[in-house]
Parts: structure tokens; sequence; C-alpha cells
């Protein structure tokens, strides 16, 4: 038996019950396969010998080539923005844990006429969107197909991501486009690895919303920082959180698994399966 785990509830990560009940399902197995490789400190030493990282992403070779240039969508899409802030993401999830607040509060109170920001996603409270800036600030729903044309499109388009809560598979997404992306610490998921604070993004205190707005604006205004960064970001993705680089994590499991399977003389395994 193999358990794909995040080894810990990461938005209840000190919950003593919580944490038994995991470590007790950690001894059970024969493997682990874990999101990130900052996870093997979450796990007892005793079980760390049998745990192999499949670096958490998305397939970036479904994403298709787009041609045209960022004033072309701009302009297709009604985005009047010199420099865009992008956030995407699941908006009504979880007692809003992605923090869209702090952005749409931000471009309420920002004086710039050179600056938007662009929200993608589904489940906006009616309660946001009335506090939405019309003047930099466009909403666009949930924007989904199959073959990923549209969004590709809306990352192109966009200079910096934005999302400071719980930045998940969208930080994977940004970082392809070679957008750096802005986030808070606190409960963050198991990509937030691939941040890494001055190099392709910046990770401000939690909470702290003239902090984001700080390093926001620094990358709007400094167009040689950012393209630096944006250059990282992308070479850093592709680098840690290839499809290849998940499918040799869980390769490695098994053939671990399957090796202790055959070497197994006494005892009993609670391996299942052929």
């Amino acid at each position: 038996m193999i358990s794909w785990t995040k080894t810990r509830n990461l938005d209840d990560p000190n919950n003593a019950v919580r944490n038994a009940m995991f470590n007790y399902v950690h001894r059970l197995c024969d493997g682990l396969i874990l999101y990130t490789d900052n996870l093997m400190e979450l796990l007892p030493e005793s079980q760390r010998h049998k745990a192999f990282i499949a670096n958490n992403t998305i397939n970036f070779e479904e994403f298709p080539q787009i041609e045209e240039s960022k004033g072309e969508i701009k302009e297709s899409l009604g985005i009047p923005f010199q420099k865009v802030v992008l956030f995407v993401g699941r908006i009504g999830e979880e007692r809003n844990r992605k923090k869209i607040d702090h952005l749409i509060d931000l471009f309420r109170g920002l004086k710039r006429d050179d600056l938007g920001l662009v929200i993608v996603g589904s489940s906006m409270p009616e309660e946001l969107k009335s506090r939405i800036n019309s003047e930099n600030t466009r909403y666009l729903g949930e924007v989904h197909e199959p073959q990923n044309l549209q969004i590709s499109r809306i990352f192109k388009m966009a200079d910096i991501s934005s999302i400071p809560g719980h930045v998940g598979l969208g930080l994977n997404q940004a970082f392809y486009w070679g957008l750096p992306v802005v986030t808070e610490e606190g409960l963050q998921p198991p990509e937030i690895c691939y941040l890494k604070h001055g190099r392709n993004g910046f990770i401000v205190p939690e909470n702290d919303v003239a902090a984001l707005r700080e390093r926001i604006l620094y990358l709007a205004d400094h167009d040689e920082v950012r393209a630096q960064l944006s250059a990282n970001a992308r070479e850093d993705i592709l680098k840690r959180a290839s499809t290849e680089g998940m499918f040799q994590g869980f390769l490695k499991c098994v053939e671990f698994v399957s090796g202790r399977r055959r070497n197994l003389r006494f005892g009993f395994s609670p391996f299942v399966g052929n």
C-alpha cells in the first residue's frame, strides 16, 4: 500500500489527534509519496526511508502556444491597463483562504491609471463584488475550457501574479508563464516551496496588506527587476516541477515497494495488489 500524502492537514498542522492518525496511516504503508521535498521534515525519522518526492504540478505540455502579443490580448479582452496584476483561483472556497479581499481593498485605494487588477475565478461573493474599484479592476469570472486557450491568453497578457493566501497550483501556472508571484506567509500549501523570496517573487508577512502593496508596486515600477524574476520563475518551475519529475517520484516509490515485497521472507506486509 502506498499513500500519496501531504503528511499533515496543512491548514491545521498542530492538531495532535489528526497528526497521530496521519502517523498511524504512514506506519501502515509500504511507501509514501510526498507532494514536495519540504514535507519530508514532517515525517518521523523512522518513516523517511520509504518516502519519495513527486513534486506536485500540472501538465505544462497541454498549454497552447499563444502567438498574440500582450497588447492584442488586452484589446480583445477590453483590458485598458498598461500593466496587469493577475489573480487566478477559486474565490469562494474554504472561507476565502486565498484572501482575494486583500487585493480588492488594495486596488480600491490605489490611485494609478497605469496599473490594474484582473481577477479570474468562481464564486465571487456579492459583498466582495461591491467593493471592487471598477476604474482599475476587472472581474472576468470563471474561465475554463478543455484547450486552456483563454486562460493561457490571460496569463500571457499579465505582468505579475498575486494570490495573497494559499497559492496552490496557481503558482505553478503563473511561473510557467513567467509571472513573479507575490503572496503572504501563513497556512500555505506544499507548492509554496517553489517560491524563493527575491528570486522569483516575494512573500510578505501574513495579513500585511501594506507590505503586499509595496512589493506589487515595486515589481510594477522596476521593469528590469521584474524581467529577471520573470525569467527565474519560468526556469525554476520547469526545472523543479516537470511532469517527468513527478512521474519519476511515483516510479521510484513503486519500485521500492515492489522490491520490498519480493524480498520479504517472513512476517506480514500490508502491501495490497499485484
